[in-house]
């Protein structure tokens, strides 16, 4: 039985904006097992992102619990949740956030390097991923030398830095084209799957979505529809 490393239990996410309430997630129940690969699709403004921030500790929920491989985080400190996003997380995004002045291969060590990790070990592992996901060339290469699908190719190297357990991805492919955007995706896919790593993406690329375990269906801060693929 796959090790169950998030478990989310009727999570709310109100923001009050000018005095107005605005409900974006409305009781969310969720079951992740390792290594699963799980796409949440839905409409912009459907609280898919919002969904994402929590699960990856960037925000706290109004209400309902959320825990991560045993742990409440409601009861980690703000040091333990920068420390758990930072060895068990890993993040893409729709834009891929790289340091416009370091190279690829300084993008991707990046994370490690704060972690504490030598240096000549974050380089090889860096090169390591940066072979994996089709750039061993570009090693030297910044961002602006970059296509953008080799730039979110290097951002995904570097979420991959730490050798985390749970892949979050938002939108990855929104600004790639569809060739670039089918690469992405079954790079994600197939290095997820054999590293073991979960994998949740948000996205209202419905095709996107293809090839995943699951999918689950959003809809006004609600999941309305989990669909088995596989």
């Amino acid at each position: 039985m796959p090790k169950l490393i998030i478990e989310a239990s009727g999570l709310v996410k109100h923001y009050t904006i000018d005095g107005r309430l605005i409900e974006v997630l409305r009781g969310i129940d969720l079951r992740l097992s390792g290594g699963e690969v799980v796409a949440v699709v839905g409409p912009s403004g459907a609280g898919k992102s919002t969904l994402l921030h929590l699960i990856g500790l960037l925000e706290a929920p109004t209400g309902g619990q959320l825990m991560l491989g045993g742990a409440d985080a409601a009861r980690l400190t703000e040091r333990e949740r920068a420390r758990y996003r930072l060895e068990r997380i890993g993040f893409v995004f729709q834009f891929h956030h790289l340091l416009p002045e370091f190279t690829s291969l300084e993008n991707v060590i990046l994370p490690g390097l704060i972690r504490g990790l030598p240096r000549s070990e974050c380089e090889g592992r860096a090169r390591e991923l940066l072979g994996q996901v089709g750039l061993a060339e570009r090693t030297i290469h910044k961002p602006g030398e970059l296509s953008g699908g080799e730039q979110q190719r290097v951002a995904f190297a570097r979420a991959l830095m730490n050798k985390p357990d749970l892949i979050l991805a938002d939108e990855p492919t929104g600004n790639l084209d569809r060739q670039a955007s089918s690469h992405l995706r079954d790079l994600l896919w197939s290095i997820c799957r054999e590293r073991g790593t979960t994998l949740l993406l948000v996205t209202h690329n419905e095709t996107l979505s293809s090839g995943a375990d699951r999918m689950l269906r959003m809809v006004d801060g609600r999941i309305t529809d989990v669909s088995d693929i596989t």
